[in-house]
């Protein structure tokens, strides 16, 4: 697998570093700050998804969704951002600050001091503290993560095992394979460190 050069000009990547520190608070709910053309939101209350409009409030465990050529960004309430790529769909948790990636791309930047985040994309996770990082499921069940700032590593576990990712760093998980690679954003081979997802 080859990074190259990790270009995310499609998730406004500028002005997303140097946040001021904040005191830890439970992702309860968030506010689409920004969105382009179909973008869906599904409360979970059994009404089926309907358009998503901006400055409209998503609750934990409802269902975000966008179309291709879409794109949506959530602000929560501790300052964190969430930018949602085409083809996307996600949800996310209060107490456990846990996001759910079923499909698609996010970009995520938590303030330091905010409490972090962890991405859930079915099975494998990934968990930071005060960082800017990617996480992305393709169609085939494949997951990605790219940390791109931040001065803890990125925790990936899957299968059992877990890899440390630092800043510039990329880890993969195939969606049947029995191992992951971790790579720097230059595409140079990495090693086989966390564990796939079993078929």
């Amino acid at each position: 697998m080859y990074l190259g050069k990790i270009n995310l000009h499609l998730f406004w990547v500028c002005g997303l570093f140097g946040t001021a520190p904040l005191w830890a608070v439970e992702l309860k709910e968030a506010e689409i700050t920004a969105l382009k053309n179909i973008v869906e939101h599904d409360t979970g209350e059994g009404k089926g998804a309907t358009a998503a409009h901006a400055s409209e409030k998503i609750f934990e465990k409802s269902k975000l969704s966008t179309a291709a050529a879409s794109m949506a960004e959530l602000t929560f309430a501790d300052t964190s951002i969430t930018r949602v790529g085409a083809n996307t769909s996600f949800s996310f948790q209060s107490k456990e600050r846990l996001v759910k990636l079923d499909k698609g791309t996010v970009l995520i930047n938590t303030p330091p001091g905010a409490g972090g985040a962890t991405v859930d994309c079915g099975g494998v996770t990934a968990s930071v503290t005060g960082t800017t990082f990617m996480a992305s499921v393709d169609g085939n069940g494949n997951k990605m993560f790219v940390l791109l700032e931040g001065t803890e590593g990125m925790r990936v576990t899957a299968g059992g095992k877990t890899t440390i990712v630092r800043p510039g760093q990329a880890a993969s998980v195939g969606g049947g394979e029995g191992g992951g690679k971790k790579e720097d954003s230059r595409g140079g081979p990495g090693e086989k460190k966390a564990g796939g997802d079993k078929p």
